[in-house]
């Protein structure tokens, strides 16, 4: 299955995160246009709530409905779901813990970095968001989630 649409996607060019969405979109083929924030972002986008993150500009118009999620976002949510929300979690698990260093097992690999408080915010913020959506949203949220090891973002 293949988009109809290209992705809209807007970030700094130089964060480390922008640079990551990019890389998963081109490794996985998925058709995007990318736009610089707060220079080229086209009229009608909402501004992004922190310009240095990359932020996706979903629509629900007539190419991606609630329960109609297209395959490429799902391999997207897959490869975010095994690959990312590994470190996150060990991220906090380590913030939490006071430890020196983070080390986990991401992809079959080990994986050792220095606590980074950044990410442990950006967790934080992302469970107080999904704790805040309305019960039917959150419900849509989960189950579009479910499977892709985003879900673990939620859990303890």
């Amino acid at each position: 299955m293949t988009l109809k649409t290209s992705l809209l996607l807007s970030g700094a060019p130089g964060s480390p995160y922008t640079r990551k969405m990019l890389a998963v979109l081109r490794y996985r083929h998925i058709p995007y246009r990318f736009f610089l924030s707060g220079h080229s972002v086209p009229k009608g986008l909402p501004a992004p709530k922190v310009a240095l993150l990359p932020t996706f500009y979903l629509k629900e118009d007539g190419w991606m409905k609630r329960g109609a999620i297209p395959g490429e976002i799902r391999g997207l949510l897959k490869e975010v779901g095994r690959v990312y929300v590994p470190a996150l979690r060990a991220n906090a698990k380590a913030l939490m813990g006071g430890a020196e260093q983070v080390d986990t097992e991401i992809d079959g690999k080990r994986w050792v970095q220095k606590p980074f408080p950044y990410q442990g915010k950006c967790l934080q913020w992302l469970r107080e968001k999904h704790a805040s959506l309305a019960t039917v949203d959150r419900n849509a949220v989960d189950e579009i989630l479910s499977g892709t090891g985003c879900e673990k973002l939620f859990e303890n």
